[in-house]
């Protein structure tokens, strides 16, 4: 894979003279070099998988009575999922709602392979809502604790939103303006809601230097649990959640996985607990801005940035001739993240390897011959 691309990297380059900007603008050069990254990402010209260093493997340990996968931040949405060796369909919500479909997941009963009589259920992911926390209350209501990774934070704020053990959405007053949800301001050792929530809608918090965690305490037992732990620029917590649908019963459930004489616990895959099944997925990657000199874009390619930087300072000129420049650069970009593409990964390489009538010789399925 080719080389990340930092913002220093552009600060150093020709960039900041091809814009008119000095190196040391940092500022002005983030918020243009931004734009210019949205703008790749979002091109259509890059179809479904993206430009190269959109798209990534991600595993995940899966519990079994909670067969949910939460994306991390950086993480559009996931392209494919693979459970022990299992390739798993991937559908949107509309696949429940049709009218023929499978309906609502999970299900109760027969389920399409039980009706089909396939002699065994279909493993299947389906997308979720976004979620604001990485793990849900458990046993609400629940207080809100949060703790502040580094002590300079101290001072700042955390907005929860949720409805409370009332079932009421949580309202405060934030000096004259009427708030939904509730600030909590970072103190040491941690700062704790004045709610208790049966379920959380949105976190929102200032940009910080250090991470934020937030944790449910149960008011009663005092016991603490995980939610989640927010970066030190990300602002808004927003996580593509998705649910999978009849994992694999085994890790290795073919026997002929196994070494011979051995057993599931040896086929050397690394989560031999029952309760837990390995997934691997192909994830399509999210923009998250630079702010800093040793931030990554999402770009992997320093001139094609560059080339689409300049078509983001052409469309803001009021002038006749702004928009055929600033198309003409966009193309340009399109141009060399294509040819990046080529050298990366092959012209002629296939990416998907289709056979119809599995691997056998034609001639054994009586196919091709005379």
């Amino acid at each position: 894979m080719p080389q990340l691309v930092r913002l220093v990297d552009f600060r150093l380059s020709r960039g900041p003279s091809a814009l008119g900007l000095c190196q040391s603008d940092l500022p002005g050069l983030a918020r243009i070099a931004n734009a210019a990254d949205m703008r790749i990402a979002f091109a259509k010209e890059g179809g479904d998988e993206g430009f190269i260093g959109s798209w990534a493997e991600m595993v995940f340990s899966v519990d079994r009575c909670k067969p949910y996968i939460t994306c991390p931040r950086g993480v559009a949405r996931v392209q494919a999922f693979d459970a022990c060796g299992r390739p798993m369909a991937l559908n949107n919500q509309f696949q429940e709602f049709m009218l023929f479909g499978d309906g609502r997941m999970p299900r109760t009963g027969f389920d399409r392979g039980g009706w089909l009589g396939r002699g065994r259920q279909l493993s299947e992911g389906y997308t979720r809502n976004n979620t604001c926390t990485f793990n849900d209350l458990s046993d609400p209501p629940q207080q809100i604790q949060i703790y502040a990774a580094n002590p300079a934070d101290y001072g700042k704020r955390v907005l929860v939103q949720g409805v409370d053990k009332n079932g009421s959405q949580v309202y405060s007053q934030d000096g004259n303006a009427n708030v939904m949800g509730e600030f909590i301001t970072l103190a040491t050792p941690f700062a704790t809601s004045v709610n208790e929530y049966q379920c959380l809608t949105g976190l929102q918090k200032d940009a910080t230097i250090g991470e934020v965690q937030i944790f449910q305490i149960d008011p009663l037992l005092g016991s603490m649990e995980l939610l989640s732990t927010m970066e030190p620029g990300e602002l808004v917590a927003s996580y593509r959640r998705y649910y999978l649908h009849d994992l694999p019963r085994n890790c290795c459930p073919h026997r002929r996985f196994y070494p011979p004489g051995g057993s599931p616990e040896e086929c050397g895959c690394p989560h031999r607990r029952k309760e837990h099944v390995l997934v691997t997925a192909l994830v399509k990657r999210d923009l998250v801005p630079v702010v800093y000199d040793t931030d990554f874009f999402l770009c992997t390619n320093l001139e094609a940035l560059i080339a689409e930087a300049q078509s983001v300072r052409y469309s803001e000129m009021d002038d006749a001739n702004a928009m055929s420049k600033s198309a003409e650069r966009h193309m340009a970009a399109i141009r060399l993240l294509i040819g990046q593409a080529t050298h990366s990964e092959g012209k002629n390489t296939p990416s998907v390897n289709f056979r119809p009538f599995g691997s056998a010789d034609l001639r054994k399925v009586h196919v091709g011959m005379i």
